[in-house]
Parts: structure tokens; C-alpha cells; sequence
């Protein structure tokens, strides 16, 4: 197992790679880098896409569920649409979060 560090917006990175995984950044993102976001996620999966972000909107992030996220991945089918929870940035609580696993349907 190989784990790389990247700007998933403006990757550098050759995939495809079996799996790739994005814990806490999609919902981070404003709304006018979502497709520069997905069109990295399309190049650089090849095969499973595991998304773990905040489920709910706040005023600094973007809600997300397995249905949103597919929106963006057309060539993925979601596999687990499951509630999870992510530390709070600046207190020992949780943020309801999603864990949602894709799988590339389309070559």
C-alpha cells in the first residue's frame, strides 16, 4: 500500500489507483471547485472511491450524501451510504458525518 499526499483539485498525481480515499476535504470545498474536485476523483479512481464528509451543512461546510456525491461521480455507483461522525475542529465533540463507498461502473 502506497499513500500519497495531493491537491485533489489541481492533482499532479497518474492514476488510476484501485482505491482512493477523501476524508474531510469534499465538503470543505466552496461549490465552484466541486467539478474541478470530481474531475480528479473520475482520472484518478479506477476502481473504489471512499468519501468521508460532514453530513449536515454549517456556515463554513457543505452537507453530503451518498446520492449528492453520486451526482457528481456519474461513472460510480454507491455501495454503503452509511452515518458516521468526524471530530469537531475546535472541541472535543463529533459532526454528524456520511462514510459513502463508490465503486466505477463506467471504463
Amino acid at each position: 500500500m502506497v499513500w500519497l499526499h495531493d491537491d485533489v483539485c489541481t492533482t499532479a498525481l497518474a492514476g488510476p489507483f484501485d482505491v482512493v480515499v477523501d476524508r474531510a476535504t469534499l465538503h470543505t470545498l466552496p461549490e465552484s471547485r466541486w467539478r474541478a474536485w470530481a474531475a480528479s476523483i473520475q482520472t484518478l479512481a479506477g476502481g473504489v472511491v471512499i468519501v468521508k464528509a460532514h453530513r449536515d451543512a454549517s456556515a463554513t461546510t457543505t452537507g453530503w450524501s451518498g446520492r449528492s456525491i453520486a451526482a457528481l461521480l456519474p461513472d460510480f455507483e454507491v455501495l454503503a451510504d452509511d452515518e458516521s461522525t468526524l471530530p469537531h475542529p475546535r472541541d472535543m465533540h463529533t459532526v454528524p458525518a456520511v462514510l459513502i463507498a463508490l465503486k466505477k461502473t463506467a471504463i
